[in-house]
């Protein structure tokens, strides 16, 4: 979409622009929209795989943009984190932590 072009031509740090570019090309994100789904946005990680599953009702306007870079911030931040991960751990870090990673991409 539109607003990948967008995000990744605002990203000056080469590995974040890799990740982004992964992350579209290689089906890590859910944004069609379709009956039944959720209209929540978020970033589900698997410490089995160590890879996040961004899912977004996207739509084609500012705030879409925003939702996808936000949650997109989340997946690089659990990539960031992924070597030291561990579950018992995962769930002690406070969700304000992940958030203000989050709202760096904002």
């Amino acid at each position: 979409t539109d607003a990948f072009e967008l995000i990744l031509r605002a990203i000056d740090d080469k590995e974040y622009f890799n990740f982004v570019k992964n992350y579209r090309n290689n089906g890590f994100i859910d944004c069609d929209q379709r009956a039944g789904k959720t209209h929540k946005n978020f970033t589900l990680y698997n410490l089995y795989t160590k890879t996040s599953k961004i899912i977004i009702t996207y739509q084609e306007n500012f705030m879409g943009v925003m939702r996808l870079s936000h949650e997109l911030m989340h997946a690089y931040s659990y990539d960031l984190f992924k070597e030291s991960l561990k579950l018992n751990e995962l769930y002690e870090i406070p969700k304000s932590f992940w958030e203000i990673f989050a709202k760096l991409s904002e």
